[in-house]
């Protein structure tokens, strides 16, 4: 652990043999503990779908973080700078899952990406993530 300032601190977790989820579930515990909001995760790479919608990217990022908390996902960061946006969120087992926005011509572009690794499982995920965000953007006329 190192400060990187008054508020804000670094953490490296490693777990023997390799366990990510363990280390992940550590990590969050730190947080927990510390009294800090939830850590955010950094490692993905598993299945991901997109779409292209004639909503704002500000729409867009409430629309996905309405759709994390439909899912159950724990909103974990929410960044939105120069016409791109980012919210990372993870499931109860800490695997993460991210909804990535980008402002195009026609709209805003939006790339649902879940899990560490390409299974099944992640490939649905991604999906539901999906039809969500689809959902919370029809629901509210954007």
């Amino acid at each position: 652990m190192r400060s990187l300032d008054e508020k804000h601190s670094d953490v490296s977790v490693r777990v023997d043999p390799g366990n990510r989820n363990m280390a992940e579930m550590i990590h969050e515990r730190i947080a927990d503990k510390v009294g800090l909001k939830e850590a955010k995760s950094a490692f993905f790479g598993g299945n991901s779908c997109e779409g292209t919608y004639p909503n704002s990217l500000d729409s867009c990022v409430k629309a996905a973080e309405d759709a994390a908390r439909r899912l159950k996902l724990t909103v974990t960061n929410r960044e939105i700078e120069d016409g791109a946006a980012i919210v990372d969120a993870r499931e109860s087992n800490s695997n993460p899952v991210q909804f990535k926005s980008k402002k195009v011509n026609d709209g805003t572009k939006v790339t649902f990406i879940a899990g560490r690794e390409k299974t099944e499982a992640t490939r649905d995920l991604a999906n539901r993530m999906k039809a969500e965000f689809e959902s919370c953007c029809t629901a509210k006329g954007n």
